[in-house]
């Protein structure tokens, strides 16, 4: 299977995050696809304010929006579903730095997968690649 990192520059602190998701999704057996092939996966960092889709080909590609907050959202789903919708995905993460990150599905539901101290940004990657 492969994935492509799509979308918005990263800037902090979701930077850190995408660039461990990126080497979770290779330990995991994903390999970034090359040229024209369409991914399986792919990771849309997008703008809260602006979220633009990832313009897929195939309906076998797999779109996660990721967006960052500052604080945890007093309502994840109100916060992460219009996300999800104006950026045409099928999953959107809502990154908020030392809580984890929230997903939010086309089915309205929505989970914390938290960060531990122990385990720092690399086992919160491992995990939400494990819940993708």
């Amino acid at each position: 299977m492969s994935f492509v990192i799509s979308g918005a520059t990263p800037a902090r602190p979701i930077a850190a995050l995408v660039d461990a998701l990126a080497g979770a999704l290779e330990r995991a057996g994903f390999e970034t696809a090359q040229g024209d092939d369409e991914p399986e996966l792919v990771v849309n960092v997008v703008d809260r304010e602006r979220p633009r889709p990832y313009r897929r080909r195939s309906r076998g590609t797999f779109v996660a929006a990721l967006h960052a907050l500052d604080a945890a959202p007093s309502d994840p789903l109100r916060e992460g579903y219009p996300i999800l919708v104006r950026a045409l995905a099928n999953v959107s993460l809502t990154y908020v730095p030392g809580d984890g990150v929230w997903f939010t599905t086309l089915e309205r539901g929505s989970y914390l997968v938290p960060e531990t101290e122990a385990g720092g940004i690399h086992a919160l990657a491992d995990a939400v690649v494990a819940r993708l």
